[in-house]
């Protein structure tokens, strides 16, 4: 699965992620690195809120 489509479906679904949470999912979905995580989170554009830890469309903060 591309990461892009990855990232809009778990946020169409929850509306958020969470490393915690999404991680694995990310990777074995992906094929991407655990340490990748959050520099995809960071490129699609998406922001860290540190309260929560979740990362979220900007305009859904």
């Amino acid at each position: 699965m591309d990461i892009n489509d990855w990232i809009d479906q778990t946020i169409a679904a929850k509306g958020y992620i969470q490393a915690q949470e999404d991680r694995e999912d990310f990777i074995l979905r992906t094929g991407a690195g655990a340490t990748k995580f959050n520099k995809w989170m960071k490129k699609a554009g998406l922001y860290f809120n540190k309260q929560t830890g979740r990362w979220t469309r900007f305009k859904d903060r």
